[in-house]
């Protein structure tokens, strides 16, 4: 959510995707991991602050990493 100009937001958006392309994500579109990772019907992991986590175990799987 934002008050920005749409403009604003959409170059926003292509940083975001070049940084992530840079750093080696290798999907398409972020913001649908963003939206699906963090939702309760994945059955065994999920994206927290942590990183993604084993839900059963509660191991951190992949620990977070700062981006800049």
């Amino acid at each position: 959510m934002s008050d920005a100009p749409m403009a604003e937001l959409v170059q926003k958006e292509k940083e975001l995707r070049a940084l992530l392309s840079a750093r080696g994500y290798p999907c398409h579109d972020p913001l649908y991991t963003f939206i699906l990772l963090p939702n309760d019907f994945l059955p065994t992991v999920r994206i927290n602050y942590q990183g993604m986590v084993h839900i059963k175990t509660k191991e951190t799987l992949w620990p977070r990493r700062d981006l800049a």
